[in-house]
């Protein structure tokens, strides 16, 4: 990845921002989200982490509580 071959840093980040979570977790970009959520939990400082999307299907939302535990939710409407 990109940060064990040190073509980034992670140490200055605050925040961690994910637009279009859904879509991100079912093209098998899941892996590298793990990544990055590892290498953030390694950090000395606290990262405020934001997932957002516009469907959330159920499967998906359960990955998401993996990436952030502690999350509120905000849902508009009902499942259909």
């Amino acid at each position: 990845t990109l940060t064990e071959r040190s073509r980034i840093s992670l140490k200055s980040l605050r925040f961690l921002v994910v637009d279009e979570v859904d879509r991100m977790l079912d093209l098998q970009f899941s892996d590298q989200l793990d990544d990055i959520i590892s290498q953030v939990s390694r950090l000395q400082v606290r990262v405020q982490r934001a997932l957002f999307s516009a469907t959330l299907p159920s499967h998906v939302e359960n990955l998401a509580k993996n990436v952030v535990p502690d999350a509120w939710t905000v849902k508009i409407g009902t499942r259909s």
